[in-house]
Order: C-alpha cells, then structure tokens, then sequence
C-alpha cells in the first residue's frame, strides 16, 4: 500500500501524456494532407524519371563523342601538349614511323583545297596533305579558308596510312589547328 500514491501519480501522468497526444485535427483534415503529400510524392517521382532520362541521353551523346576520337595506342603520350612539335620534313622522311600515331606537326600552308576541305603544309622534301572538314570549331575552319596564312600552323591529328592508288600521299586527319 506504500507505493500506491506513487502509482497513482505515474498513471495519472501517462494519462495526460496519451490525453496531450491525441491529434488536435479531425480525421478528414488528416486525409486531405495525407493526399497531398501522396501527390507531392508522386510529382517528385515523376521529376526522377525525367531527369533520369536526361541524363541517360547526356550519356548517349557522351560516349558517341569519346567513340568518334581515333584511338590513341598506349604508347603514345595522351595529351596534345605532351606530343613534340614535328616539322613536315621529319614525317616525310620516315612515315612508316608516324602512320596510325596522333602527332603534331607545323608547317607552312601550301594549297588550299575547299572542295576537299584540306590544305597541304609544305616542305622541300614534299608536301602533307592535312583533312580539316572533322574539326569542331568551325570558325577555325572558316578562318582556314579565308585568310591567306603566311605563317606556319600546327596541327594535332592522327596520321592516316597512304591509299593503296598513291602510297606517297600521306594525310592526316586534324583534331586542332593553331595559327
């Protein structure tokens, strides 16, 4: 019988904790938020989806970007100013060296040809034929065919190996084009 005032006293204090708890808004009001918080959900589900697919097409268009690079073979440097600037000379006398590799070269600009979408850089051991239609930034190209360049250009790109009809004629398809 000692402890019943204590008892009593702790259940009357979980009885005005459980009498403090029920919720102030009537069932209906509940319902209401209830459903819309169900369709802000729903809204943020679809806004997912959404930006899922947009980043799924972001991807797409990545990796046909990195798939239209040539290949760069392992024992080339990977970076353009890590390659030694070569001079159109030292390509013609030892293709066989540089055919399938990224290099750079400078030179002076021979012959332009628009329809071709090339130039030629030129040397006294002969010319290089240089293939600028891939280039991205078409108002290099643009600047390429229609200033008359006295200056020697560099150009990155990949050395393509010489056609079965003129094995002499050797190209290189740019990357980029500095001048």
């Amino acid at each position: 019988m000692r402890h019943f005032p204590v008892y009593s006293l702790l259940a009357l204090a979980a009885l005005a904790t459980l009498w403090g708890c029920t919720p102030a808004k009537n069932e209906p009001e509940l319902q209401q938020e209830i459903q819309a918080l169900k369709g802000e959900v729903q809204s943020i589900k679809e806004k997912m989806a959404e930006l899922s697919t947009n980043q799924q097409k972001i991807l797409e268009m990545l990796s046909s970007l990195t798939a239209a690079k040539p290949p760069i073979s392992s024992s080339e440097p990977q970076y353009a100013e890590a390659l030694p600037i070569l001079s159109v000379s030292q390509i013609l006398k030892e293709p066989q060296r540089f055919i399938g590799r990224r290099l750079t070269v400078r030179g002076e600009v021979g012959l332009v040809l628009l329809h071709r979408k090339s130039l030629y850089l030129k040397s006294p051991e002969g010319m290089l034929e240089v293939l600028f239609g891939n280039l991205r930034d078409k108002a290099a190209v643009d600047r390429l065919t229609s200033v008359d360049l006295k200056i020697p250009i560099t150009v990155t790109g990949q050395l393509l190996p010489p056609s079965p009809q003129d094995p002499r004629r050797l190209q290189i398809a740019a990357e980029a084009v500095d001048f």
